[in-house]
């Protein structure tokens, strides 16, 4: 699926579940966007290409990733689960690694930004080796008005050569004014900062 060129139509409740997908020759294994009450579940997904996430999450509501294993999201911008311009989305109990940014990504593009992101129990490491200038890090929060990062566990966010830095868990600039962030009994060993 190339959301560049393809159709992207609106759905809703909709669930992938209990299957295993292999990014090998495809950018993003799993792409979801414009998607209301969707739910991954259980789903083992390696290799994503070039571009953000094994899971991608895109201009979507009541999104659940849960109970999932993602590995190997290698590339310019190797991220887990990549979410942008999402709101409402729970990403719960996966393990996410060898990945060479960011292990689960909340964001904003185009003025847009996520809200109310959960990212919760998840088992988070190996990140590495960035291909560019980017930041490792385990949970990035960023052009995001709210969101909370609780019980998640984060080990061995190395640099690299390439990386400007590693860290645990990020909540950076670009929220409304007035954004509540929670951020609780996480466990982060392994980065710089």
């Amino acid at each position: 699926f190339d959301p560049v060129t393809s159709l992207a139509l609106a759905v809703s409740d909709v669930t992938v579940q209990d299957i295993a997908v292999d990014g090998t020759s495809v950018i993003t294994p799993i792409y979801i966007t414009k998607c209301t009450g969707c739910t991954v579940e259980r789903v083992n997904a390696k290799k994503a290409g070039l571009t953000h996430g094994i899971i991608r999450i895109h201009e979507s509501f009541d999104v659940t990733v849960i109970n999932s294993r993602l590995t190997g999201a290698l590339g310019k911008f190797g991220d887990g689960v990549y979410l942008e311009n999402t709101a409402r989305a729970k990403v719960a109990f996966n393990t996410i690694n060898d990945f060479t940014r960011v292990g689960i990504v909340a964001e904003g593009s185009g003025g847009g930004k996520s809200s109310a992101i959960l990212a919760q129990g998840n088992n988070i490491y190996n990140g590495h080796d960035s291909e560019t200038t980017e930041f490792n890090s385990g949970v990035w929060f960023e052009n995001t008005s709210s969101g909370r990062i609780l019980g998640n566990t984060v080990d061995d966010i190395s640099g690299g050569a390439q990386a400007n830095n590693s860290r645990g868990i990020t909540v950076a600039s670009g929220g409304a004014a007035g954004s509540v962030f929670d951020v609780e009994d996480n466990q982060v060993s392994g980065a710089m900062h």
